[in-house]
């Protein structure tokens, strides 16, 4: 990318984000732009349907956990009204959030060509994975994340305006951004969930989401820059012509892990995923896949005395039959009870259990029951004692953020 391209970039992606302003629910205001031939040739927002009162007005129309008052900023843009059906054809889209998958549908009955995002918002049941954009929309689809800072990139644009032929230069004057934590942001629980494979971490944060569905709850995966990591080597494999991929398996990802630790330190991969988690516009965030002290420590760097150690227990014989039913990375469904126990004594999957006296409370998992009864019982127990909620409470007295 040429330095004016970059600068283009950074202007384009400033104007969707001031657009973002517009949108009329404050549970995200959010915003999404079309870009053919180096020109913005859509803008749009979140609002309600034209005539129809908006949430700043009258307040949120609440459906499951969601608002339904308003219509998403991605299906705005696609309306003819708002953006010619023929320059969004081939156009590349910007957004500021998570695109959900019906928007997603939306924007790939336009024909556009490419989709960038950035932030985190996980109010949803879909998460953007490649595999599922490949199953949903074909190999050609292109959906991809990219972190911003947005305090660097506004400064960038200001200093140019401080610079030669600039207003702030013409009035004598420039302004500098300062980075400040909001006071409610304090407010933000994290809980990092401790288990080893199978222990049911998936399943809790479901039957969490499920138990307190006013709150705005998100999960990041220690796993997500693994496979964000497997992704770019095979698509550097691709470009060079060869026909080997590196499969999302468990040991893969174990393998990679310990190298990049290695190389880079300990702390890489929490790093990562706290710059992630703090950008996210959330009541609660799970961190999921903690298995070092570093990663503890990165969690009590987050938020101090609002992050929780949760440590969930399953007998391995229950984890290994779980882990074959789900088969949700290759070779799980054919994994021998030799090849299980092999990975748990992988150096990840090893450190789990000594991480257990540091936990904030337990969860037993290893009850045969199949509507999570004792399961649901534990996680409301957990959350009244350490976070206070009631699930019974009015959502607009739920409110941690």
């Amino acid at each position: 990318m040429t330095k004016r391209e970059k600068l283009r970039d950074r202007v384009h992606w400033a104007i969707t984000l001031l657009a973002s302003v517009m949108g009329s629910c404050d549970r995200l205001l959010i915003s999404a732009s079309a870009e053919k031939d180096k020109r913005i040739v859509g803008l749009s927002y979140n609002g309600s349907l034209p005539g129809r009162p908006h949430c700043d007005d009258i307040g949120h129309y609440m459906i499951n956990g969601h608002c339904s008052r308003t219509r998403h900023a991605e299906k705005n843009l696609r309306d003819k009204e708002n953006t010619d059906p023929e320059k969004l054809k081939g156009s590349h889209i910007r957004v500021p959030g998570t695109p959900c998958l019906d928007c997603l549908k939306e924007l790939a009955g336009g024909n556009v060509a490419s989709i960038e995002y950035t932030g985190y918002y996980d109010n949803q049941e879909f998460q953007p994975t490649p595999e599922m954009i490949k199953e949903i929309f074909g190999e050609n689809f292109k959906l991809e994340h990219c972190d911003i800072d947005w305090v660097e990139l506004f400064q960038e644009l200001f200093d140019r305006l401080s610079g030669p032929g600039g207003m702030f230069n013409q009035l004598g004057y420039r302004i500098k951004l300062v980075k400040e934590p909001l006071e409610k942001n304090n407010m933000k629980i994290y809980i990092a969930v401790i288990g080893q494979s199978g222990s049911g971490k998936t399943t809790t944060f479901e039957l969490f989401k499920e138990i307190y569905s006013s709150l705005k709850i998100s999960v990041h995966r220690f796993s997500n820059p693994l496979d964000e990591m497997i992704d770019a080597v095979n698509r550097i494999l691709a470009r060079r012509g060869l026909q080997d991929r590196l499969e999302k398996s468990r040991p893969n990802q174990q393998d990679i892990s310990t190298e990049l630790r290695i190389i880079f330190g300990e702390e890489l991969l929490g790093d990562t995923l706290q710059k992630r988690a703090e950008k996210d516009l959330v009541d609660v965030v799970f961190l999921d896949g903690v298995r070092r002290p570093a990663d503890i420590e990165m969690l009590r760097k987050l938020s101090g005395e609002n992050s929780l150690l949760l440590y969930i227990l399953a007998p391995p014989e229950e984890r290994f039959e779980r882990i074959k039913k789900r088969a949700d990375r290759p070779g799980d469904a054919e994994k021998t009870w030799e090849q299980f126990q092999a990975e748990q004594e992988a150096e990840a999957e090893s450190l789990i259990e000594t991480l257990r006296s540091m936990a904030d409370f337990e969860l037993d998992n290893s009850l045969h029951d199949p509507e999570y009864k004792s399961l649901r019982a534990q996680i409301v127990k957990f959350v009244n004692e350490k976070l206070g909620l009631n699930p019974k409470e009015k959502e607009e007295e739920i409110n941690v953020a």
